[in-house]
């Protein structure tokens, strides 16, 4: 039976996953030009006759698929990590929920936060994703929600939860380290 939560569901940074796709297919593209080009140098030199054609051919078939293969497993890798994780916001807990074979859930109750900050580093500010910091006084931790899209607006909805769960206007301030 599957758990079902109700409250904003929050994905990381769809940005953030088109740009490692984009980065796989540059890695895969530059490896499979790296194999081919000397291929047929090491042969000819190997075999010291320029009719090797046919060996070319099925090596570079072996390559080339070998190649789709990996590609293909990377980026199944990427999507299903990115697919089987989320974090639910609730009226008083973050649930952050993750795994692709087996899932597991962490809860963090807004009962117990006190602040909220947000870290975005520069590829973070222009692809408008970062992570949302939040601290517990009482349990003296932190969590990090890590790569969320528009942090900013993460903090606010942090934020509002947390003024309306007492309805009393709470001054939050940044924990630095």
């Amino acid at each position: 039976m599957e758990k079902t939560h109700q409250g904003k569901i929050i994905r990381k940074s769809l940005a953030l996953l088109m740009l490692r796709i984009f980065l796989l297919q540059a890695m895969v593209i530059a490896v499979y030009l790296l194999i081919r080009f000397p291929k047929a140098y090491i042969l000819l030199q190997l075999l010291g006759d320029p009719d090797y054609h046919h060996l070319n051919f099925w090596l570079g078939i072996i390559v080339f698929l070998a190649v789709i293969i990996a590609q293909t497993a990377l980026l199944g890798i990427i999507i299903l990590r990115w697919a089987n994780e989320q974090y639910i916001v609730e009226e008083d807990t973050i649930i952050h929920t993750r795994g692709i074979f087996t899932q597991s859930d962490e809860l963090y109750s807004l009962k117990t936060i006190e602040a909220a900050s947000v870290e975005q580093s520069l590829l973070g500010r222009l692809l408008n994703y970062g992570t949302v910091r939040v601290y517990s006084p009482v349990l003296k931790k932190e969590y990090f929600l890590h790569e969320i899209p528009n942090p900013h607006g993460m903090k606010d909805i942090i934020l509002t939860l947390l003024n309306d769960k007492d309805g009393e206007e709470k001054q939050i301030i940044p924990r630095s380290r």
